[in-house]
C-alpha cells in the first residue's frame, strides 16, 4: 500500500510491505529547512490498540553518552536525521498511524512544526492463491543481538531459529506438505538449495509419489 500525506511545507509519503512500512520526507520550502534538525516518529497501532514514539539508533553528540553502540532511543528526544526511514517492527495486516513531527532549535532545545499525519495499512503474508514471506536473515543482526547476545542461532536452538525464520521455514514446509501423494506436483525455484528441513520434507513428497 502507498499513501501521501501533508501539513503545511512537510510532505511523507508511506510504503508498506508486510513487516516494514517505508517513510519518505520531504521539506517544500527553504524557510522550513531553515534549523531542521530530523524528524520524530510516533507509530498508532489501531490492530492492537497501542501508541508509542519509535526508536533508532543515531544520537546528537550532546546526548550521546550513556547509550552504548547499537542501543536504540527514542526518535523525540534524538530525531531521525534522515529524509528515508523504515519502520521494521511493523506486523502483517495491521493499521498504522504515523505521525512524523519536524524538529527544529538545538538538540537541547528541541522545538517542532506542525506535525504530519499519515495512515496506511500492511499486507498480509497469505492471501490464500498466493503468500510472500520474508526470513529476518542477517538484515537483521543488530536486532537479533539485543535479542539473544552475541551467540550463535544453532547455540540458541529453537526461539532463535523461529525468531528468524519469521513464519518462512514454517510456511513452506506446510505448502510441501499439501501435496498428499500421486497426482500432485511440486514446482520450486530455489537458490543455495541446502537447508536439511526443507529437504527432508522434498525427500519425503517424493517418497509419497508426488511429481517434484
Amino acid at each position: 500500500m502507498r499513501r501521501r500525506a501533508q501539513k503545511g511545507d512537510f510532505s511523507v509519503r508511506g510504503i508498506a510491505g508486510s513487516h516494514t512500512v517505508l517513510l519518505g520526507m520531504n521539506v517544500l520550502s527553504e524557510s522550513a529547512r531553515k534549523g531542521l534538525l530530523g524528524f520524530s516518529v510516533k507509530r498508532t497501532d489501531h490492530t492492537e490498540d497501542e501508541s508509542y514514539w519509535l526508536k533508532g539508533f543515531r544520537t546528537f553528540e550532546q546526548n550521546a553518552s550513556g547509550h552504548p553502540p547499537g542501543t536504540l532511543v527514542s526518535t523525540w528526544l534524538n530525531p531521525i536525521q534522515d529524509f528515508v526511514w523504515a519502520d521494521y517492527t511493523a506486523k502483517p495486516g495491521h493499521r498504522y498511524t504515523y505521525i512524523v513531527v519536524p524538529r527544529h532549535g538545538t538538540p537541547d532545545n528541541l522545538l517542532f512544526h506542525p506535525a504530519v499525519r499519515l495512515t496506511i495499512s500492511t499486507e498480509d503474508e497469505d492471501k490464500g492463491t498466493h503468500a510472500v514471506f520474508f526470513n529476518r536473515a542477517a538484515a537483521a543482526s543488530q536486532a537479533y543481538c539485543r535479542k539473544f547476545g552475541n551467540v550463535s542461532p544453532l547455540e540458541v536452538g529453537p526461539p532463535a531459529l523461529e525468531w528468524l525464520s519469521r513464519g518462512l521455514v514454517e510456511a513452506l514446509i506446510g505448502f510441501i506438505r499439501q501435496a498428499k501423494g500421486e497426482g500432485w506436483g511440486i514446482r520450486a525455484s530455489v537458490y543455495e538449495f541446502t537447508h536439511l528441513p526443507v529437504l527432508i520434507e522434498f525427500k519425503a513428497a517424493i517418497d509419497r509419489g508426488v511429481d517434484v
